[in-house]
């Protein structure tokens, strides 16, 4: 610490630098190097909480109906046994004029931190059960552009 510094005269090789938050460091500031020195309030590391991680999935924009009656979906991550049932948070109003895809935000809950930033993953999204009523496709007749149903 700096008050052991000023009481001894004496520099000190290395320091111990505590954070008041929990985390990963996942990012060193360029201007952190050995023998440098550092002011109060300066950045030194980017630290990250991954406890709690989002899936961006990339939506057809066709199934932006289906996305919206559902709220859970299971992520599965190549290479981690298991599956992880995941939360909807957000869909991104805006289309990618790119891929003409929308972007979904799920949270994924990472308490045993088996999932890293940047991962590939697949989701699946399921869709809760609807009463619905089906025919036989030769049951419908189009006539005029109109269908009919006998």
């Amino acid at each position: 610490s700096i008050e052991k510094i000023i009481s001894s005269h004496k520099v000190q090789n290395e320091m111990t630098i505590y954070s008041r938050f929990s985390g990963v460091i996942f990012k060193k500031s360029p201007d952190l190097n050995e023998g440098s020195f550092f002011k109060k309030g300066q950045e030194l590391f980017q630290i990250i909480d991954l406890s709690q991680l989002w899936a961006l999935v990339k939506v057809n924009q066709e199934d932006l109906e289906f996305l919206k009656n559902t709220h859970k979906a299971i992520l599965l991550v190549e290479g981690i046994k298991g599956k992880q049932e995941i939360t909807l948070e957000n869909i991104n109003p805006i289309i990618n004029p790119q891929d003409k895809m929308l972007e979904a935000r799920f949270n994924v809950p990472n308490l045993k931190f088996l999932y890293y930033p940047n991962m590939f993953a697949q989701v699946e999204i399921f869709q809760k059960p609807q009463k619905m009523k089906i025919l036989p496709k030769e049951a419908v007749l189009i006539k005029g552009g109109k269908a009919i149903v006998f």
